[in-house]
This record gives C-alpha cells, sequence and structure tokens, in this order.
C-alpha cells in the first residue's frame, strides 16, 4: 500500500524514455492513467485495512479487487512481456 501511494509520481512527464513496457498511453491520456492509479490505491488500502480485520473473507474480496486494479490498467498501460 505505502508503495502504490508513490505510484503516480513514477510516470512523471518526461520520464518515458528508456526501455520499458510502459506505453505512451500514460503520458498521452494522464487522466484516464491517474484515474487507474487512485483506483489502485483505493483497493491496496482496503487490502489493508482486511488484512487488520483479520476477516478471511474480506482479505480474499480485497486481494481480488487489487488483482482486478492491476489487470486494468496493465491491459491500458503496459505492453505485453516478449
Amino acid at each position: 500500500q505505502s508503495l502504490a501511494a508513490m505510484l503516480g509520481d513514477a510516470f512523471a512527464d518526461g520520464s518515458q524514455a528508456g526501455q520499458t513496457r510502459a506505453l505512451p498511453a500514460i503520458w498521452s491520456s494522464p487522466t484516464e492513467f491517474s484515474k487507474r492509479v487512485q483506483e489502485f490505491q483505493a483497493a491496496t488500502a482496503a487490502l489493508l485495512a482486511a488484512a487488520r480485520s483479520g476477516d478471511d473473507a474480506a482479505i480474499t474480496t480485497a486481494q481480488s479487487a487489487v488483482q482486478q486494479a492491476c489487470a486494468g490498467c496493465h491491459m491500458q498501460f503496459r505492453a505485453p512481456a516478449q
């Protein structure tokens, strides 16, 4: 969850140089990318709260939400591995 809080800063303007799997859409669609980052951050915060509660069902649900947030962003903003 701590790393999720820093995710938006990792893709600042001008950071698109170099060989990465980050797609240009990160920088050409910053509003949509920011929305996805915020969804991921909310999901990780919910997972942390669920983990602290000790409720296995809540943890499973929250973990699934984190996975969905990851996949949703990666599908749109990350190139597949080659």
